[in-house]
């Protein structure tokens, strides 16, 4: 009794929530995974399926299937007018290891911000900074921290920038106080 692709894309759409119901989030993963993969998921659901796969793979740190999952998000138009993927997106890039990806990603997020005259996601600010740091560019990682400040006016982000301001080499003491 062999099953057909769309059967087997109909048992894992159910295996989603049955698993993250369970609080099984790497099968809840793998599930969203198998019905992101198969061939004989409708077109309409493509978008969906592979955003729920991201969130899922992520969430169960199994970041190579992210990354691939991300990477698919990117090339669909509907990605563009979804606030929640730049985010995901430069998160799994960030997680799976690939700061340059992570850094690009989450930049033209926060670059089509500023030109819409919007405020930044922060989540992508975080994953900028992070990416930043992971590549050893602390100037633009300050200027993305300041870019923050700047956008939320948080005291945390106040904290970590007086932080950075008087941990930086040359600074007077004068100058800290």
């Amino acid at each position: 009794d062999a099953k057909s692709d769309f059967d087997k894309y109909e048992t894992a759409r159910v295996g989603i929530s049955v698993a993250f119901n369970n609080n099984d989030v790497p099968g809840a993963a793998q599930a969203a995974q198998d019905a992101a993969d198969n061939p004989a998921q409708p077109d309409a659901d493509k978008f969906n399926n592979a955003k729920t796969a991201l969130e899922l793979t992520t969430l169960a740190k199994n970041y190579p299937a992210a990354m691939k999952d991300a990477h698919a998000l990117e090339g669909m138009p509907q990605a563009a007018t979804d606030p929640q993927v730049p985010g995901l997106v430069s998160q799994a890039y960030y997680f799976g290891g690939d700061f340059n990806a992570a850094k690009a990603s989450a930049q033209k997020s926060i670059d089509a911000a500023v030109k819409a005259g919007k405020t930044p996601d922060k989540q992508a600010l975080q994953v900028l900074m992070s990416a930043q740091v992971g590549l050893k560019d602390e100037i633009g990682a300050e200027q993305t921290l300041e870019l923050t400040v700047a956008s939320f006016n948080d005291p945390n982000d106040w904290a970590q920038m007086i932080d950075v301001a008087i941990t930086t080499n040359g600074i007077r003491g004068v100058e800290a106080v």
